[in-house]
């Protein structure tokens, strides 16, 4: 049985770090989180434990070589390169391969997010023939994105951040719409507030059966590559300080509403302005 791959799209700020976490506590499934930064973080020797007591030196630079999508051989174009190299099984273009070889989970979850990774790593001969590829289009409130960017960086104007997330929704739309199958449209509010049946969807989509005790995500380890350091953080903090018996799964996962105090009126206009209505399948009830 061929192993899978699921990519989930999104913008960001879309709870996909939340997602990950909840789906790499459940055994048949590895989240390699933003799986782009890879070879950043290996040049930065930032990859935690995982990936440098399973991967040898060798492997993560031929793993960083294959993702970064560049020449190796200066006088080789990059596409001759590929090519032959796929011919005679070269490990640098099967990434996923090799990190499948190090998890005994069915399932590699890559939640890089953007439309060009997506694309770039849907080309490899080695997913079109070893892989069947999943995708999963998580999607969230504008408001509230646009609140998580204004936060997080200070340094983007309400009218920049507001073309850049119409112009990620739109492609995504288009991109989801046009992908061939195993295809699945989800929630970050959804799964905020209706956590078991949305994880039971989603379960049930990747074909592996559903575990309560998934939900309980902090209580596992996770060796994901990049994500949103504020999810990663409460996460952290939660573990620290409650005796395991006072683990309950409610007190962590809540709807992000914080969007409703913190922007002003004049703002939400603004977003409204330049996005017209693309948000509205968007919009959520906090009533």
């Amino acid at each position: 049985m061929k192993k899978k791959v699921l990519f989930i799209l999104g913008t960001a700020y879309c709870g996909s770090t939340l997602l990950s976490l909840i789906l790499d506590s459940h055994p048949q499934c590895f989240t390699v989180g933003e799986l782009s930064n890879l070879p950043d973080f290996n040049k930065k020797g930032k990859l935690d434990d995982f990936w440098n007591h399973q991967f040898s030196q060798k492997e993560l630079h031929n793993l960083s070589l294959g993702l970064s999508n560049a020449r190796i051989s200066p006088a080789i174009p990059l596409k001759v390169e590929k090519f032959f190299r796929e011919i005679v099984n070269d490990h640098i273009f099967r990434p996923y391969s090799i990190i499948a070889s190090k998890t005994p989970a069915d399932i590699i979850v890559d939640s890089t997010k953007t439309i060009y990774w997506i694309s770039s790593m849907l080309r490899l001969k080695e997913l079109k023939k070893e892989f069947d590829i999943y995708l999963l289009h998580l999607v969230r409130d504008g408001r509230a994105v646009l609140n998580s960017y204004i936060r997080k960086r200070r340094n983007m104007t309400v009218k920049e951040i507001s073309y850049l997330w119409l112009e990620r929704v739109t492609n995504n739309e288009a991109f989801f719409d046009n992908f061939y199958k195993n295809k699945i449209l989800v929630r970050y509010e959804m799964l905020a507030t209706q956590l078991p049946a949305t994880v039971q969807q989603v379960c049930d989509f990747l074909g592996i059966g559903f575990r309560p005790e998934m939900l309980d995500y902090w209580k596992y380890e996770h060796h994901i590559i990049s994500g949103n350091t504020g999810t990663r953080t409460s996460m952290n903090k939660y573990k620290n300080s409650l005796e395991e018996k006072q683990n309950s799964t409610n007190s962590l996962i809540k709807l992000d509403t914080s969007w409703l105090t913190e922007i002003t009126e004049d703002t939400i206009k603004e977003f409204y302005a330049i996005v017209g209505n693309k948000n509205s399948p968007y919009e959520w009830d906090y009533e």
